[in-house]
């Protein structure tokens, strides 16, 4: 694979932060369910991000933000989290933080129910 250029990061680091918006706007809508659909994009865009950014020394701020205390605003009884997406945020603080995949042989479904 070749090395991206900082535009393609910054894209990834974009579509992260798109994810998480949309995510974050159905998160708040108290008619609907746990919004699993907007946090499968939001896992797979960030996973991307770590993908492409595994071995850097460096991060985008923003993305940091957004995974900086997700575990604990989602594990409110509030929002009635799925534990399948709670176990996913921890995995998503690893990889970012510490480059570090919890659970490297998880095969996960493509989505989950609440």
């Amino acid at each position: 694979m070749s090395a991206l250029t900082n535009t393609e990061l910054n894209t990834l680091a974009h579509r992260v932060m798109d994810a998480y918006v949309e995510f974050d706007a159905r998160l708040g809508d108290k008619q609907e369910r746990f919004p699993v659909t907007q946090f499968d994009q939001l896992w797979r865009a960030f996973h991307d991000y770590c993908a492409a950014m595994k071995g850097r020394s460096w991060l985008h701020r923003d993305v940091a933000r957004v995974v900086n205390g997700l575990r604990v605003d989602l594990g409110l009884q509030i929002f009635a989290t799925p534990s399948g997406v709670l176990r996913r945020v921890d995995r998503m603080e690893c990889l970012l933080f510490s480059d570090y995949d919890a659970y490297p042989d998880d095969n996960e479904p493509s989505g989950l129910k609440p």
